[in-house]
């Protein structure tokens, strides 16, 4: 197992190192006539690629650092041949990582080639270096044919592109190795050698989709399955009871921290009256203290058997207790909403005089809130205990 994951990892090493590409994409000229008189195309001593035959060509090309005569580099030139008119080709240079180079591709048809002084002097002198310099490529020479023929000249401009503070490697860099591909579309959207790809891609998806229909519908029948086997599922638990009040009631749907809100912009008079209003909302909240029957009781009617006599006492003892109302006033400022409620709840006359301007409906909800309130048979109870 190792070896076999050294061998991939080495594999795709070399793969990635080859994946330095450069291209050019054309169409196919308009057959012309090729004397077979000489001087000839062949007698330039040019390498020729055909797209049928001979689609790739490995070889290699000299290089130089640019300069501000040769901003491009060297020039070497080859023949496109066998191509077909108005079809599109794409031409490809590949090389090593490890010789840093720029490329550059150009096709030209031959009669503009020979009408421009430039590209004629180029052609030459690549074409003496080829004849003097020994083979390094395995290249292919077309013998010469007068049939008309679609062909293109290929300029191919390279130079390094990289420093080294070896001196003898910056003034004559080595020749670099390259492949140069020839490649017709198909249909002229497609290069054909991604053929095999698009067809593996189109492979694999259709077979995706029918894999994934028959992995979803076995699925479907194994949770089916499953579920028989282990029976119904036991149903939910009933949702706990709401202790909210009822939202039919007024500010009874509003969340805790918008009836702060509303609470804090209130005054100390108009808190206690919306209190007194709105009661069973607010204790529900915890935002007032409780208030049972006998505390409403108290507040609001004297007791059914008490004689003149203790009530004069009772009377005689709340006297003694009583406050001035600038002083109730202060005390009540420095105290929170809910204490302010438990003052109010605490002293007899003072919560007469905020009850007594309570409307009759009003009332009506406080005492029907106070005898229903649930938490004062809970306090009951708790006192017994």
């Amino acid at each position: 197992m190792r070896a076999i994951a050294w061998l991939l990892c080495t594999l795709g090493s070399i793969l990635t190192v080859c994946a330095n590409v450069e291209k050019t994409i054309f169409l196919g000229p308009s057959a012309i006539l090729l004397p077979n008189a000489r001087p000839d195309l062949d007698s330039l001593d040019v390498d020729t690629i055909e797209s049928a035959e001979h689609p790739i060509l490995a070889t290699q090309l000299s290089v130089k650092f640019p300069t501000e005569s040769t901003p491009r580099g060297v020039d070497s030139w080859y023949l496109l041949r066998g191509l077909e008119e108005g079809r599109r080709y794409e031409v490809r240079i590949c090389w090593p990582a490890f010789q840093p180079t720029d490329f550059w591709l150009d096709t030209f048809p031959l009669t503009h080639v020979f009408d421009t002084p430039e590209l004629i002097s180029s052609l030459t002198g690549y074409s003496d270096r080829a004849r003097t310099s020994p083979p390094q490529k395995s290249g292919h020479t077309a013998g010469g044919s007068s049939t008309s023929q679609s062909v293109l000249f290929l300029r191919v401009q390279a130079a390094a592109s990289y420093y080294s503070l070896n001196k003898t490697l910056m003034e004559h860099p080595p020749l670099v190795d390259v492949d140069i591909i020839l490649d017709p579309f198909i249909l002229n959207v497609l290069p054909r050698s991604l053929g095999p790809t698009a067809l593996y891609v189109a492979v694999v998806a259709v077979a995706a989709w029918f894999i994934s229909g028959y992995t979803y519908r076995w699925i479907i029948a194994a949770s089916k399955d499953m579920s028989a086997a282990a029976g119904a599922p036991p149903p939910p638990p009933p949702p706990p009871p709401s202790r909210r009040p009822p939202s039919i009631l007024p500010f009874g749907g509003l969340p805790t921290e918008l009836l702060l809100n509303i609470i804090e912009f209130l005054s100390r008079d108009d808190y206690i009256n919306f209190a007194m209003a709105i009661y069973p909302i607010l204790r529900s909240y915890g935002l007032v203290p409780v208030l049972t029957s006998e505390i409403y009781q108290s507040l609001t009617q004297q007791a059914p058997n008490m004689n003149s006599q203790r009530r004069d006492q009772r009377e005689n003892s709340e006297g003694s207790l009583r406050l001035p109302i600038e002083l109730n006033d202060v005390i009540m400022d420095y105290l929170n909403p809910e204490e302010r409620i438990a003052w109010v709840f605490s002293h007899r006359e003072l919560f007469r005089g905020y009850f007594d301007g309570l409307s009759e409906e009003t009332r009506k909800s406080l005492s029907e809130s106070v005898c229903n309130d649930p938490r004062d048979g809970e306090d009951k109870d708790g006192d017994k205990a």
